[in-house]
């Protein structure tokens, strides 16, 4: 069995002036649907994570980005499935 992942983490700076690291994980489900994106948060200082999110239904995230103003999580799936001519 293989394990893939898709990884990215971004500092949220919040109005109190403490900032929170966001860890976003992307994995492959086995070509099906299934929870694919996990979000955490990270402690920069001591390495502790703490699960916070995730998104369901959704084929292999193998690609994840955040939009360039940062409020929306984009995903890459990989899927071999083709859609059928009509």
């Amino acid at each position: 069995m293989w394990l893939i992942i898709s990884a990215m983490s971004i500092t949220v700076v919040h109005a109190q002036g403490k900032s929170k690291t966001l860890l976003f994980i992307g994995s492959y489900t086995q070509a099906m649907p299934d929870t694919g994106i996990y979000v955490y948060t990270f402690n920069v200082k001591s390495g502790a994570l703490k699960q916070i999110s995730v998104v369901e239904d959704i084929t292999n995230p193998s690609f994840i980005t955040l939009s360039p103003d940062g409020p929306y999580l984009y995903a890459c799936t990989d899927t071999k499935h083709l859609i059928p001519e009509v």
